[in-house]
């Protein structure tokens, strides 16, 4: 059996789903795409025979379909840019102004229990 030297490189995996569409797709077509990525996760795994399988996981950040030198003029979207899935923040309850509240109406009573008209008291 002849030594070969191993190939210290990664193969990529990558996750996630694209934010981009793309609605002429079918399936068995080959498409070329674009990708850029981050990468999540490195791992070295021992092989059965010999030597170690390098692989990264990559998490999809944006899609293009074909080859798109462009795709890296856009800076990728930080954890601080707004999303679908954000909700608005909630309102801080201590601002101290009162102007504009729209519950001068409302009134809070202290709960003391059940109250019963069977007149069993």
């Amino acid at each position: 059996m002849s030594q070969s030297p191993m190939i210290e490189e990664r193969r990529v995996r990558f996750s996630g789903l694209s934010a981009e569409s793309f609605p002429d797709l079918e399936r068995g077509s080959r498409v070329t795409f674009t990708v850029v990525a981050t990468c999540t996760t490195t791992t070295e795994q021992d092989m059965k025979s010999e030597g170690e399988r390098l692989t990264a996981t990559m998490k999809v950040d944006k899609v293009s379909l074909g080859i798109d030198p462009k795709i890296n003029d856009e800076p990728p979207a930080s954890p601080e840019d707004p999303n679908l899935f954000d909700s608005q923040p909630a309102p801080d309850e201590d601002q101290g102004d009162d102007e504009g509240d729209d519950d001068e109406g409302a009134t809070v009573h202290e709960f003391t229990g059940p109250s019963f008209s069977a007149g069993d008291e």
